[in-house]
């Protein structure tokens, strides 16, 4: 983790807490565990995290042993939040 971000977290007031829907515990959870799994550029502008490993969702799924027919819109559900996550992990 970039030493900046750590720095700019830690300085920060702690959030509110958040209320998340009991429909969305299941993508949420799943998000966790590939959390870490982020491919990230580096330039000279900075390093930017871009998105979730792929692979590692579906290595989740198997891990976790999710039914296929609810891959798919997990899936997606996860990308959604990874791509929120981004905009924070970027300064966005």
């Amino acid at each position: 983790m970039p030493l900046e971000f750590v720095e700019k977290t830690l300085s920060k007031k702690k959030p509110e807490p958040l209320e998340l829907w009991a429909e969305n515990v299941r993508a949420f959870e799943l998000y966790q565990s590939v959390a870490d799994q982020w491919r990230i550029v580096s330039s000279m502008a900075g390093i930017f995290y871009t998105a979730i490993d792929n692979q590692s969702i579906q290595s989740a799924f198997e891990i976790f042993d999710i039914d296929k027919s609810i891959r798919q819109q997990l899936f997606f559900d996860i990308k959604h939040i990874a791509a929120g996550a981004a905009e924070v992990l970027n300064g966005k």
